[in-house]
């Protein structure tokens, strides 16, 4: 068993943090989005939403907005390896370990990938972070702790733009 301190901690700017908290408040759903990296893959820089049609306990992406998705991070000239390796989703109404729906999602999304994180943030702030790395087709997994970088410089909290990416991100259903 791997000790608390021998795990790998992903880190979390104070923003994306912020904005993270914001849309795990902001509705009775789960919300599911993407974390952008620069340099260091394991410290979240940005957190993006994904369209996505959302319950209380599951959030799928739809193709068009994982399209546009694309289409948005493309044009900064950022690398799909910055963009669509970390999938952040949020569990309201209870713990942050993963469910089957998570564990299948996590498969089907990124079981191809050579490198990806699932971090779920649920209510209390509660974390729960696993990172699954592929090399020479052997696939290991370990979880991660998670903290908030606060060397990271602090942006201003654009709430309306958060609000206005909710809605058009989110599409609650019941």
């Amino acid at each position: 068993m791997t000790s608390q301190s021998d795990q790998l901690t992903l880190t979390i700017s104070p923003t994306a943090w912020q904005k993270i908290l914001y849309m795990l408040k902001k509705g009775k759903t789960e919300v599911g989005g993407m974390g952008i990296t620069y340099e260091n893959p394991l410290c979240i820089r940005e957190f993006h939403l994904v369209e996505a049609n959302c319950t209380p306990a599951s959030v799928e992406f739809t193709e068009s907005g994982i399209a546009d998705f694309f289409d948005k991070m493309d044009e900064r000239n950022l690398q799909p390896n910055q963009y669509f390796r970390i999938w952040i989703h949020t569990h309201p109404t209870f713990s942050p370990k993963p469910s089957g729906t998570d564990e299948n999602t996590f498969n089907e999304t990124f079981g191809t990938t050579d490198f990806a994180i699932m971090l779920i943030v649920a209510s209390a702030n509660s974390t729960y972070a696993r990172i699954r790395m592929t090399v020479n087709g052997i696939t290991i997994q370990q979880e991660a702790n998670v903290q908030i970088d606060w060397q990271i410089p602090c942006e201003a909290s654009d709430i309306n733009s958060w609000e206005d990416e909710y809605k058009q991100n989110i599409k609650e259903r019941k």
